[in-house]
């Protein structure tokens, strides 16, 4: 898990905490210093399930790739979601995608603790577009205040299902997201 990490705090002040294990081996953590926020701030706080794939068949898979993906440096650990939605609004995808009722995610939008492509958004009705990114605040971060850790739903794509009345939206979800917490200023 830490080797997922370490690339995301290059240009940090480090510290090392040493813990021993069950095993009794010792292992080296970074920490970061209170008050830096890392350069690349994106982290997951929950480990990437893998499938069960041979590596050659994984090797295969990579040869069919197109060059549509881009390693952007995100972890991939969301999990894609298909909603079927009468409308494209920020409460309605954060209220379907989160374990919140629809009055707990208003509060939340009205507290300034909801981000609409890394802008603070205080209009619950505000209309999503494909590409858009949103984060919901959940609380700071334990270890170090200057991070928190956010829902976060990025639009991937919708379409219009004209006989039902109704939009076909797949968003990427990450439930535990490591950011910069902004409202620490």
């Amino acid at each position: 898990m830490f080797n997922r990490l370490l690339p995301l705090l290059r240009g940090c002040q480090l510290s090392c905490a040493s813990i021993t294990t069950p095993t009794s081996a010792l292992c080296v953590i970074p920490k970061i210093v209170t008050g830096q926020v890392p350069f690349c701030y994106s982290a997951s706080l929950r480990k990437k399930k893998h499938s069960a794939i041979s590596q050659s068949q994984d090797d295969d898979d990579d040869d069919d790739e197109g060059e549509d993906e881009v390693d952007d440096g995100t972890p991939k650990d969301w999990k894609e979601v298909i909603l079927r939605l009468e409308n494209i609004r920020l409460d309605v995808v954060l209220k379907r995608t989160s374990n919140l009722s629809s009055d707990a995610v208003v509060k939340k939008v009205q507290q300034g603790l909801v981000r609409l492509n890394e802008q603070v958004t205080m209009k619950k009705n505000t209309q999503l577009y494909k590409g858009d990114e949103v984060e919901l605040l959940m609380e700071p971060y334990k270890e170090n205040t200057a991070l928190a850790i956010v829902h976060r739903v990025k639009l991937d794509d919708y379409s219009v299902d004209e006989k039902k009345g109704e939009y076909k939206v797949v968003v990427h979800v990450w439930k535990n997201y490591l950011v910069p917490n902004w409202t620490n200023k």
